[in-house]
């Protein structure tokens, strides 16, 4: 998760340049999405959350709002800055700042499975884990052959968006240097469990060890 802005834009006094700065600026989105609960749990972990910042819009006219200051940010995922970008063109440049860089260090990327599906079925998640890293690997070295690969089933896919959007934005973010695909530790999910729980609202989140347990999958 991030939150996408105009950089350079005031918001509203200033431009956004660090964490404190959302603190004072406008965002949009449906009060029940992910997207703005998320944010709100963010503005809650730097000191405030004023109700008054939240604009009420539909997904789909964020794109536009932010290109017209109608909002200050739209909190979204990072990947999607290229759609931002088309939508504000050549009147200025979509920035991100990331969740991670405001100090959360969620997980935000996983499997949840049951403890009888990991006890019954755990042979079939190891080898959906396993497909599901070999592509994000495969797409790596080769981003132009996933993309004649998924061509079948997404006929109408903008070629040249799909690579902007992978180099920009997804490939970064996926392998964030130091990060190997595939692994985690008990930290990782404790800070996991903390932060679905201010945006959820759990009252009794259970222990990581309950939540998570290694499958061998592809390094």
């Amino acid at each position: 998760m991030a939150s996408l802005f105009v950089a350079g834009r005031p918001a509203p006094v200033r431009p956004i340049a660090s964490p404190e700065d959302l603190l004072r600026a406008r965002y949009g989105g449906e009060a029940s999405s992910q997207f703005v609960q998320e944010h709100r749990a963010l503005l809650r972990r730097l000191g405030g959350d004023d109700p008054d910042l939240h604009v009420e819009l539909p997904y789909a006219a964020l794109f536009a709002a932010l290109s017209d200051g109608e909002i200050d940010v739209a909190p979204d995922y990072a990947g999607i800055l290229p759609t931002y970008q088309r939508a504000v063109g050549a009147t200025g440049r979509v920035d991100v700042l990331s969740y991670r860089d405001c100090g959360v260090h969620a997980y935000g990327t996983g499997i949840v499975a049951s403890g009888r599906a990991l006890n019954d079925r755990r042979d079939e998640i190891a080898s959906f884990l396993e497909v599901a890293a070999s592509a994000y690997l495969a797409m790596r070295i080769d981003p132009e052959l996933m993309i004649k690969a998924a061509r079948p089933v997404l006929p109408d896919m903008d070629r040249d968006y799909a690579l902007l959007e992978w180099r920009e934005a997804e490939e970064p973010a996926i392998f964030d240097p130091g990060w190997q695909l595939g692994t985690w530790d008990r930290a990782g999910w404790e800070e996991t469990i903390a932060w679905r729980r201010e945006v959820s609202g759990l009252h009794e989140p259970p222990t990581p060890q309950r939540l998570c347990e290694a499958l061998q999958v592809p390094s």
